[in-house]
């Protein structure tokens, strides 16, 4: 696998079919991934796992009386050293949402 595939990915969906079926072929690929079916559980998720890449449905719901309100800026920075194309990417998304 080229050194400039994220290898750590993290899918997020609360379809179950939809975010098993990213996840393995992402795995199929070569890489590790893991599944969060809601936003709080993403959140756990990044924090231990540490993803390169997250793979978000942009249409999550979630409860905003059991949590706060998920920003991009917030929660989802790329890590550093991720490549440079995923930081531009972030970078243009995250200016997108403003």
């Amino acid at each position: 696998r080229p050194a400039s595939l994220p290898a750590l990915l993290l899918v997020v969906d609360d379809s179950r079919d939809a975010a098993e079926m990213v996840a393995e072929f992402l795995r199929t690929a070569g890489h590790e991934a893991a599944v969060a079916y809601d936003a709080l559980e993403a959140l756990a998720l990044s924090e231990r796992f540490r993803p390169t890449v997250m793979v978000l449905d942009i249409g999550l719901p979630h409860d905003r009386k059991r949590s706060r309100a998920l920003t991009l800026d917030d929660h989802m920075a790329p890590r550093a050293d991720a490549p440079d194309g995923i930081h531009a990417a972030f970078n243009a998304a995250s200016s997108m949402l403003r």
